[in-house]
């Protein structure tokens, strides 16, 4: 043998890359002393085009089947929060629930501790024996809180009645004016049929008579009345009222 040994390599033909075609393929030139036949080049461009049909509906069926997932696991998400979010209301509600049942029982039990102490009161005025100072347990002044809560009705009374009278008055209110709605609309409608109506015709005033004058003997002129005396003056007015008298008599 030979020292030197044909590799399965230098059998290989040698290729050059020269760009990209337009399938973004690397375009491959063959440079071989044996010419390759026409079929074979053929069958190994149909080769590459149907592995890359194959390709493709593969990945594109992968990315669907990826997309129904995500769905699958956006609404299984959004059922789970809906979820939490009505046990979370469900859960606010019975806390409100249970603080509405402890303010009822807080009140029924101050209730309890007032009715208590109203009948150990009674039992100890009925039995005589009155407890001493020293063993008086320390507590609530329930007779402070009795005072007060006369308080609160007397002024709740109060605030009823002033809100009564408060009633009365804007009823009354309300009734005058009503009665001066009515009154305005009786005095539209009257004005609108004085302004419907024709005016009325128009008579002729009454010549009244000429007041009589009195006659005096004689004519006095304005010059001869200034040329007269005080004490002519009023002789003169003393005739003209016996004058006058005696008219009217």
């Amino acid at each position: 043998m030979s020292s030197y040994s044909k590799h399965t390599e230098d059998s290989l033909p040698k290729v050059i890359i020269c760009g990209m075609t337009e399938n973004n393929m690397p375009k491959l030139i063959v440079c071989d002393e044996k010419k390759l036949q026409d079929d074979k080049v053929c069958t190994a461009q149909c080769s590459q085009k149907s592995s890359r049909e194959d390709v493709a509906p593969n990945l594109s069926q992968r990315l669907v089947n990826m997309q129904k997932q995500l769905v699958a696991g956006n609404a299984g998400l959004t059922g789970m929060s809906r979820k939490l979010e009505c046990d979370l209301l469900q859960k606010n509600r019975t806390i409100e629930n249970l603080q509405k049942q402890l303010c009822q029982l807080q009140c029924e039990m101050n209730n309890i501790s007032k009715q208590n102490a109203i009948l150990n009161e009674k039992i100890e005025q009925a039995t005589g024996h009155q407890k001493p100072d020293a063993q008086i347990p320390c507590g609530k002044n329930y007779a402070c809180l009795e005072s007060r809560l006369n308080e609160y009705t007397e002024n709740t009374k109060a605030l009823e009645k002033q809100l009564c009278e408060m009633e009365s008055h804007v009823e009354a209110m309300k009734s005058a004016l009503t009665t001066v709605q009515a009154e305005r609309a009786n005095l539209e409608k009257s004005k609108n049929i004085l302004m419907l109506c024709p005016p009325p015709m128009t008579c002729p005033r009454p010549v009244c008579p000429k007041p009589r004058h009195c006659s005096f003997k004689g004519s006095i002129s304005d010059q001869q009345l200034a040329n007269l005396d005080s004490g002519e003056t009023t002789t003169i007015f003393k005739k003209f009222s016996q004058i006058w008298s005696n008219k009217l008599w």
